[in-house]
């Protein structure tokens, strides 16, 4: 006597993989959740553990922090406003378009791993800001 047809067992199975998917989707978006603020905290330590006194003029106690496109860190990033890094006070920008992307108002920029484009414009900017390859800067 059979007790379990193929046709059931196929059915069952395939009820599982249903009830899978949700929890898939459930685990995929926990952990996109978890990866902004992961990123956040791998930036800060960054900028936390460089030294930064001769990037910015003396006048100026800022460090700018500057989301280049749009910015997937939603709220996350704000925290990082109160603290402050090498005596520097930590300042966001965000820049959609790169027309307003300044040197003075950018020692950190953060480019979403999903805006390439973003990224090689980006790139293209800051070597405008690089002296000619043939000087030597002088310390």
């Amino acid at each position: 006597m059979k007790i379990f047809g193929r046709k059931y067992i196929a059915m069952l199975v395939l009820l599982g993989m249903l009830c899978a998917i949700p929890t898939a989707n459930a685990a995929a978006e926990h952990i996109a959740s978890r990866e902004y603020p992961l990123k956040a905290a791998f930036v800060y330590n960054f900028i936390k553990f460089t030294r930064w006194t001769s990037c910015n003029q003396p006048q100026h106690n800022l460090l700018y922090l500057a989301v280049a496109g749009p910015d997937p860190f939603g709220d996350v990033l704000h925290p990082l406003e109160e603290k402050t890094a090498d005596g520097k006070a930590i300042k966001l920008t965000n820049y959609s378009e790169l027309s307003g992307l300044r040197r003075d108002h950018c020692q950190v920029v953060f480019v979403a791993y999903q805006q390439h484009e973003m990224f090689i414009r980006v790139l293209a900017v800051c070597r405008t800001w690089l002296p000619p390859a043939n000087q030597t800067r002088q310390h």
